[in-house]
C-alpha cells in the first residue's frame, strides 16, 4: 500500500482483543506464604567435648618416693660391696697369719699369773722392789743365813712366811704360790754358800745354791726378827734378780 501521505496522523495501534495466555513454561512462581507466627524451639545444650590432654615441654619428674628409693637401693649396693670387700680382705688376712689363732665369742681370756714350768727362766715379771728391802739390822751368821734358804727348798709348798713381800708379789697371790709348787718339784740341790761376796754394804748376805742343777744368788735380809728370803724362788736360772745388784 502506499504510505499516507506527510502530515496525516497515524492511529494507534489496537490492543489485541484475546492477549496471549501465558504458558505452564511461563507460569510465574509465586513465594510460599509465610508461616505463622511460632516461639523459636529451644536449642539442646551442647555436650561437653572431651577435653584434649596438655603436653609439657618438659618431662615429668620422679616423685620423692622414687626418689628415695633409689637411694635406697644404690646405698645397699654400697653396703653389700664393702661386706665383700671385707671378707675377702679378711680372709686374705686369716690365711697369712697361720700362727694366730681366733677366740670364739664364748671364750674369754683368762687373767691372773701363769706358772711357770720347771727350767723355765724366772727372772721375767720380777716386782721393782725385789731385792731391795731394807734389813732391820746386820747379819752376820752365815750358817744361819744358809739354813734359812735351804729350809724353804726342804719343803717350798710351805715356804710362803719365809719370803719378804716383794718376793711373794714374784708369783702374784699366796694361791698362785701354792699352785706354782704344786706344779714343780723340787729334785734335789746343794749346800748353801756365800761365796759370791757374802755379806753386802747393806747388812744383806748373798747365799749362793744349786736347785735342780742351777745356781743362783739369794739375798736374805733380816725383817721382822727373822730372816727372810729377798729373792725369785722359783726354779729356773735368775741372773742378777735373785742377788738384786
Amino acid at each position: 500500500p502506499s504510505s499516507p501521505p506527510v502530515g496525516t496522523p497515524v492511529p494507534a495501534n489496537k490492543a489485541a482483543s484475546n492477549p496471549p495466555r501465558p504458558t505452564a513454561a511461563f507460569m510465574p512462581m509465586r513465594s510460599p506464604s509465610a508461616p505463622p507466627n511460632t516461639p523459636p524451639r529451644p536449642m539442646p545444650a551442647a555436650a561437653p567435648s572431651a577435653r584434649a590432654p596438655q603436653y609439657s615441654a618438659n618431662p615429668p619428674k620422679p616423685d620423692n618416693k622414687r626418689k628415695y628409693a633409689i637411694f635406697a637401693g644404690a646405698g645397699a649396693a654400697v653396703v653389700v660391696v664393702a661386706v665383700v670387700l671385707f671378707l675377702v680382705l679378711n680372709s686374705a688376712n686369716g690365711g697369712s697369719g697361720g700362727d694366730q689363732t681366733a677366740q670364739s665369742p664364748g671364750t674369754q681370756p683368762t687373767t691372773g699369773h701363769t706358772t711357770p714350768k720347771s727350767g723355765e727362766s724366772s727372772a721375767t715379771n720380777a716386782p721393782a722392789g725385789l731385792g731391795k728391802t731394807v734389813p732391820e739390822s746386820k747379819i752376820t751368821d752365815f750358817g744361819a743365813a744358809g739354813r734359812a734358804l735351804t729350809a724353804f727348798y726342804d719343803n717350798p709348798a710351805g715356804g710362803w712366811s719365809k719370803l719378804t713381800p716383794a718376793a711373794q708379789q714374784v708369783y702374784g697371790s699366796e694361791q698362785a704360790f701354792a699352785d706354782y709348787w704344786a706344779n714343780n718339784k723340787v729334785t734335789d740341790y746343794a749346800s748353801a754358800r756365800a761365796d759370791s761376796g757374802g755379806s753386802n754394804s747393806d747388812g744383806s748376805i748373798t747365799m749362793n745354791l744349786t736347785v735342780n742343777g742351777t745356781r743362783n744368788g739369794y739375798r736374805i735380809v733380816m725383817s721382822g726378827g727373822q730372816m727372810l728370803i729377798d729373792a725369785d724362788t722359783r726354779l729356773g736360772p735368775q741372773g742378777a734378780a735373785g742377788s738384786g745388784y
